[in-house]
């Protein structure tokens, strides 16, 4: 490559980085914000639904291991879940129920429940934080602290395709738009968004791993977004740790909910219900979303 050649690439790449955004983009946070839950469903659909169930296929990355699994998901972030999975390794079916109730929590392992350890249910919470991000109404309160990337680092513009299909190259622009949050008792979170949807596409923070102690950083992908009931969520998530791979989930079904029934955790709160119980509850919750 000669020397006009590499000239030219430098003059580009700074262009398309540091180039002011266009006039009719938005150049502040809250712009951001705003442009990003009008394309999510609007302020009014994502203040009323504060809850989700989905089901789905995912694929967890544990060490050497790769586990396929199935499951059910009933989300009220940042706090409230009921998570019911299903595995099947060496032809042996294993079922595991995970249960977070406003700081508490507990799984339920092929029938055996246990609460869980702190270091893990603080994991969770965590990450079911980042639920409660991607609904983007919350970051209207004044405890968050919403700020613009100024720098959006080139790390940042290469991977945020990273794992992404070439059908799902389409939902993506490189040199994203980005937000700072901070909120008390949570790690800091940077999201981005796609500059010409406003779609939310990916989020990075640091994590801690419950099994070994050691920080990682963490990216989550978002794609293939669907709208149901005026709310668009993303059909496919995708979670690195340092780099590698380490929760893929493909949902299948979705369904914004206003709110999680409390029956749900009245048999689970005594940390004495089965399984059989918890999936009459889920049914008939079911239900009562396919009425709405």
């Amino acid at each position: 490559m000669n020397t006009f050649t590499l000239c030219l690439a430098a003059v580009v790449l700074f262009v398309a980085v540091a180039a002011p955004l266009p006039q009719n983009e938005p150049a502040s946070a809250q712009a951001i914000l705003e442009k990003a839950m009008r394309a999510a469903g609007g302020a009014a659909n994502l203040s009323r639904f504060v809850a989700f169930h989905w089901k789905g296929e995912a694929v967890v990355h544990a060490g050497d291991r790769v586990i396929p699994i199935t499951g059910e998901w009933y989300v009220q972030p940042p706090d409230r879940a009921w998570v019911r999975t299903e595995d099947q390794l060496s032809g042996t079916k294993s079922s595991r129920l995970m249960v977070i109730d406003r700081g508490r929590g507990w799984m339920q392992m092929n029938g055996k429940t246990q609460t869980m350890e702190q270091e893990f249910l603080d994991h969770e919470l965590e990450q079911f934080y980042l639920y409660y991000l991607m609904r983007l109404a919350p970051l209207r309160d004044k405890a968050f602290h919403v700020s613009l990337l100024h720098q959006i680092g080139k790390e940042n513009l290469e991977t945020v395709i990273v794992g992404a299909t070439k059908s799902e190259l389409s939902s993506f622009h490189l040199n994203p738009l980005g937000l700072h949050i901070s909120h008390a008792g949570h790690q800091d979170v940077e999201l981005f968004f796609d500059r010409l949807t406003g779609l939310l596409v990916k989020a990075i923070t640091r994590r801690t791993d419950p099994t070994s102690g050691k920080e990682v950083r963490q990216e989550l992908l978002l794609t293939n977004y669907t709208l149901e009931k005026g709310v668009r969520w993303p059909r496919k998530l995708t979670i690195f740790w340092d780099n590698r791979p380490y929760f893929e989930l493909k949902i299948t079904e979705f369904a914004p909910l206003k709110k999680l029934d409390d029956k749900l955790f009245e048999k689970s709160g005594q940390l004495s219900a089965n399984s059989n119980q918890l999936s009459a509850v889920s049914s008939q919750l079911r239900a009562k979303s396919r009425e709405r």
